[in-house]
């Protein structure tokens, strides 16, 4: 089995070209959401952003979706010591409204950012697993929300899902018990 490090920007490569919209892989890191790979997509109008940047875990698609597989415990120490800071009209800071929300995103498999941490921007993010079926990365697109609409939310969870699917298909993890997830 090949490291996935190697294979993250190919993966992001493979998800932008199916969505045309800019494709992030990151993994939790003390905390905060590290980028490890990038891909833009091929619109005029895309997200800007960089491999090796941080955001904090509690507004973004990828930190959702890394968050909502470890325990409550572990969330709670982690938002101690990020205390979640609201960027956005939009941003979720209370604990019981991030709760309820993780608790969807491990429910349905993917998570979204509708403009938490940047108006007007938002994200679609699922969870990649490793062997043992532990959380270890996430995957997401994200793009300007006149073209990621929650109409369109649907249709490019499931495009998340599945690459995030073949992801950890790569790692050999079990694959998932629900065919129609998303």
């Amino acid at each position: 089995r090949k490291p996935l490090a190697h294979e993250a920007q190919a993966l992001v490569d493979e998800l932008a070209r199916r969505v045309n919209e800019t494709a992030s892989f990151g993994i939790l890191d003390d905390g905060e959401v590290l980028y490890l790979a990038i891909a833009p997509g091929e619109r005029e109008l895309g997200i800007q952003s960089t491999a090796g940047g941080r955001h904090p875990a509690h507004c973004t698609a990828l930190g959702k979706a890394l968050l909502a597989h470890l325990p409550w415990e572990s969330v709670e120490s982690i938002l101690e010591a990020h205390p979640p800071v609201r960027l956005t009209p939009s941003t979720l800071v209370e604990p019981a409204r991030l709760r309820k929300e993780l608790g969807r995103v491990a429910e349905e498999g993917f998570a979204v950012d509708d403009e938490e941490r940047v108006p007007g921007v938002v994200c679609v993010a699922s969870p990649i697993r490793d062997q043992t079926g532990t959380v270890v990365a996430a995957i997401s697109i994200s793009g300007p929300s006149l073209r990621i609409t929650r109409r369109r939310i649907p249709l490019l969870a499931r495009e998340v899902i599945k690459i995030s699917d073949e992801a950890s298909g790569i790692l050999g993890a079990p694959q998932p018990a629900v065919e129609s997830r998303g």
